[in-house]
């Protein structure tokens, strides 16, 4: 399926005669709509639109079925099938809610998963605060443009300055009720707005225009921690792409990554987003940017110290992960100390994912041998390792569990390890 471009699928497996089996059928049928016009199947296919009555049509195998976005439909195997499954996939799933999963009552009916996987193939990051430390911002960067604003007198010829100033005149309407009319009138707005930090984006643009003079001649060098660099590098080897997604405007991110403390690091950036793509704590905007990659938004992690955007990311539907880094505060379901941390936290959930999944396939059989390899024990710290445990424990019948047993590498290897393995019941 995937190599059609299918990510995501929700399926539901059932026999005519099993309990609630009308209940689920009526559904399924007034919740799930078709977003995409083409299925392929063989047996019944049942469609119909919102004024008409319902209508069957017998399909052979390979037959191409298209219909109006948002037909209803459900799919029967055909009697040479003991059982009637109901299918759906998704190129995009943007703007779609799957209702029939929010009750818990109702999921005990099927075992589908929305979606099927959680992959990440895109990690987009903010920068301050996440990737640069917020001081190298407010103490560097910003005083850097204060203190040579007036050279903007000098620029009023580059069409992006004038451009900018008229955005300043506009917006100082709108937000201040003010209307700076002359040259030195609208640079002390854009000050004003500076000592504030205002996420506004023709100041954005313009704190970048100066910014660039510093980085060509050396006297600014982008600020990144320490653990950002060799990261996104692991990333790139596992053709895993990053964007970067911050208030500063594009030409800014691409000069301080460019010019960073370890080098140029805009090589391992697909995509660089500012406030012209939408706010940063608003919903819409991260839509934007996942249907700009073409990418599901299941599949883009978000990386960020503010919970607000971190808010707006999830609703829009992507994997989260608020960076703690000096000075902040976690207050997110789902925190890392450094980009190596979120990269384990997401390894985690993906192994918990899995084993979810892997449960319909034991169908209840008991498991008698547990093992941990591949580099997982070396990189996990106790408490990971006990909620992977606790997975297991959950999804799998460990009644008849006879050996639990890990490979690491013996340069992890420590006393504190070893015995939070043994804790945790590994021989």
């Amino acid at each position: 399926m995937e190599k059609g471009g299918y990510q995501t699928a929700d399926v539901i497996n059932m026999r005519p005669g099993m309990e609630g089996y009308d209940a689920i059928r009526s559904k399924f049928l007034s919740e799930h709509t078709h977003s995409e016009d083409e299925i392929h199947g063989q047996g019944i296919f049942w469609f119909n639109l919102e004024t008409e009555p319902v209508f069957n049509l017998l399909c052979e195998r390979g037959d191409l079925i298209s219909v109006p976005a948002g037909t209803k439909h459900w799919f029967d195997a055909g009697a040479s099938h003991p059982f009637v499954k109901a299918i759906r996939i998704f190129i995009d799933m943007s703007g779609w809610v799957p209702h029939y999963t929010e009750s818990k009552t109702e999921q005990k009916y099927s075992d589908f998963k929305i979606p099927l996987k959680h992959k990440v193939h895109y990690v987009l990051t903010d920068i301050e605060g996440t990737t640069s430390s917020i001081s190298f911002v407010s103490e560097i960067l910003f005083p850097y443009f204060n203190q040579r604003i007036e050279k903007l007198k000098d620029l009023i010829h580059l069409p992006e300055v004038r451009q900018a100033f008229d955005e300043t005149k506009k917006l100082a309407q709108e937000l201040d009720g003010e209307t700076p009319g002359t040259t030195d009138e609208i640079i002390s707005k854009l000050k004003s707005w500076s000592l504030a930090d205002k996420k506004i984006t023709p100041l954005k643009a313009l704190q970048g225009i100066i910014w660039k003079e510093g980085y060509n001649s050396g006297e600014l060098k982008g600020h990144v921690y320490a653990d950002v660099a060799p990261i996104l590098k692991k990333w790139n080897e596992e053709n895993r792409k990053a964007g970067v997604f911050s208030s500063g405007s594009v030409a800014a991110q691409k000069m301080l990554f460019g010019n960073s403390e370890a080098g140029d690091l805009t090589v391992y950036f697909s995509n660089y987003f500012d406030t012209t793509t939408g706010g940063k704590r608003e919903a819409e905007t991260y839509k934007k940017i996942a249907a700009t990659l073409n990418i599901l938004p299941e599949n883009i992690l978000f990386l960020s110290d503010i919970t607000e955007e971190l808010i707006a990311a999830k609703s829009a539907g992507l994997q989260t992960v608020q960076l703690v880094r000096e000075g902040n505060v976690p207050n997110w379901d789902k925190t890392a100390t450094s980009f190596n941390e979120a990269y384990r936290v997401r390894m985690i959930e993906s192994i918990g994912k899995e084993l979810e999944l892997r449960k319909n396939y034991m169908q209840g059989q008991p498991i008698e041998t547990i093992y941990f390899g591949g580099g997982t024990p070396s990189i996990l710290n106790p408490e990971e390792l006990h909620y992977l445990l606790d997975t297991i424990h959950t999804h799998f019948d460990t009644s008849l569990l006879g050996e639990l047993t890990l490979e690491a590498n013996p340069d992890d290897i420590t006393e504190a390890r070893i015995a939070s393995w043994k804790d945790a019941g590994i021989n």
